[in-house]
Parts: C-alpha cells; structure tokens; sequence
C-alpha cells in the first residue's frame, strides 16, 4: 500500500510543477509588451483608440517617450500614479511635438495640444490628475477629444 501512495506523489508533484508552469506561461503570454518592455493596454475615447504603453514606477515615467524618434498613429504612453496631483510635464529629450492629456478617475481634467518639442516650459494641469495620456500632436482635435470625455481602459494587475 505504501508503494501505491508514494507512487501517487511522485506522480502528482511533476503534474502540479507543469500545471503551474502552464499557467504562469499563458499569464505573461496573454499580455503584450512594447520592443521597451512595458505593458501595452488598450483605451479608447470618444472615437480614437490607442495602444498605450503603460508606465507606472519612477524611472519609467521620467523617461516617457524622451529619445525615441517618434510614436506610431495609433500609440500613445499612459502615465499612472499612485495618488492624484497636478503633475508637471516637460519636453526634455523629445524629438516629436504631442497633446498631453490629464486624467483622474478616468475622466479628461485637462489637454495641452501641439506641445511643441523643442518647448522648455513645464506644463500642469488645471487640476489633479492619477494618470497622464501623451499621444501624437494634433489627434485630440482630430478626433474631438475634449475635457469632461471619458476614457475607456482596463489596467491589467
């Protein structure tokens, strides 16, 4: 009898391992990352969607999108933050003019449209803001988005 049982947990031990490897594996891979490895979500407002990279720690919200040449039609870069403030923005380092929309519990508090690259000016918002939507220049007026619009997104744990 002793044999059966230590057979049954030799067996159900290797099982579990590959049950929760599986499991891990479809987690990571059912999520997509951007070629600088932060999580992409999808939104959508009024009548645009973006694919927007999702920066929520220190260092990746102080780098946003400074450096790279330029965002694709449909990308956009969401900043999350742990507590609403109204937190300034800078062009430091961009090489791309973009609108910088504030937003508290998903709902449009303020845009910056056109804000031009090569600007010094630190721009804040009217008021308090838990995330920031940095898309290319000139998309807010093309697709009618406004303060008060509400943003659709579900932001994966």
């Amino acid at each position: 009898m002793k044999m059966k049982s230590r057979a049954t947990k030799i067996f159900l031990l290797p099982s579990f391992i590959l049950v929760s490897a599986l499991a891990v594996f479809w987690y990571v891979s059912s999520r997509e990352y951007s070629i600088y490895g932060n999580e992409i979500e999808k939104i959508s407002v009024e009548n645009a969607v973006f694919y927007a990279e999702i920066v929520a720690d220190k260092k990746t919200r102080e780098e946003g999108l400074s450096g790279r040449k330029s965002l694709c039609k449909s990308c956009a870069m969401l900043f999350l933050f742990d507590k609403p403030e109204k937190y300034g923005f800078w062009m430091k380092g961009m090489n791309f003019p973009i609108d910088i929309i504030w937003i508290h519990e998903k709902r449009i508090v303020h845009i910056e449209k056109n804000v031009p690259y090569e600007s010094l000016e630190i721009f804040v918002p009217e008021s308090a803001a838990d995330m920031v939507l940095e898309i290319n220049a000139g998309l807010s007026d093309k697709f009618g988005i406004k303060k008060g619009d509400r943003i659709n997104i579900k932001i994966s744990d």
